[in-house]
């Protein structure tokens, strides 16, 4: 993936595993964000391919991405601040297309209406939100916002759920949470996850795999114990503590 003269992801080759959480870490600027925008289809790579269970992802977009089977949260808190909390989780919910064709039936409609304020209402009382359900979200603290981000990604059932730094602004009980979270997506759910964070303590905490960028490229791959240990990461990334502790 090229911007001019800028190569921001060079020859990456990465597979994720059905069912696994896949961490994705390197410096700010290594390219992560790029990655994830390619696989959403924000972004468009002058070489490679895309492909999911089979699928080349190249042909698609945006939307269509998302009624593939994948979601995504981004770094910054996304969301329409004036409408409320339930309201913001619907609007996740809009990828079915049933729900909001007028060409149906008005019995139709209603039923598949009312089947997504129900699925609504479950992300919300899973994530701990329910309580605010009628308040503006812009009105919600940092880490409730960001709780909200993660449950309008989840409103349309993704197979792989892509998250760009969930964890980043988050307090100790808030990350506990997310960690505790993402395992029961992965174990009752067999979702796949793709995590960019630098949160180590969630990342080697969850984390199946991990792939190192650095530069756009892929520097290093493998269990968390192996690439914590890896001289080439800790130069480039986790620091010389991590190799004294």
């Amino acid at each position: 993936m090229r911007f001019g003269g800028l190569v921001a992801l060079n020859g990456l080759d990465l597979d994720i595993q059905a069912g696994s959480i896949h961490a994705l870490i390197g410096p700010n600027g290594a390219g992560k964000s790029t990655l994830l925008n390619c696989l959403s289809r924000f972004f468009t790579p002058q070489e490679g391919t895309l492909h999911f269970k089979g699928d080349s992802l190249l042909n698609l977009k945006a939307h269509e991405v998302v009624k593939a089977g994948i979601s995504r949260t981004f770094q910054n808190i996304e969301q329409f601040a004036q409408l409320s909390v339930f309201e913001n989780v619907l609007v996740g919910l809009c990828s079915k297309e049933t729900r909001y064709n007028p060409f149906l039936p008005s019995r139709v409609r209603a039923e598949a209406q009312a089947q997504s304020a129900e699925q609504a209402k479950e992300i919300l009382q899973e994530l701990d939100l329910w309580a605010f359900k009628d308040q503006p979200a812009g009105s919600l603290d940092f880490g409730r916002q960001k709780m909200l981000d993660f449950a309008r990604a989840l409103a349309s059932r993704p197979q792989l759920l892509l998250l760009d730094e969930p964890a980043a602004g988050l307090r100790n009980r808030e990350i506990e949470f997310l960690d505790l979270f993402l395992r029961r997506l992965v174990k009752e759910q067999g979702m796949s996850i793709l995590l960019i964070e630098h949160v180590m303590q969630l990342v080697m905490a969850i984390a199946d795999e991990i792939t190192v960028l650095n530069f756009g490229e892929k520097i290093a791959h493998g269990l968390p114990r192996e690439v914590q240990s890896n001289p080439i990461v800790i130069e480039a990334y986790l620091g010389k503590e991590v190799e004294h502790a």
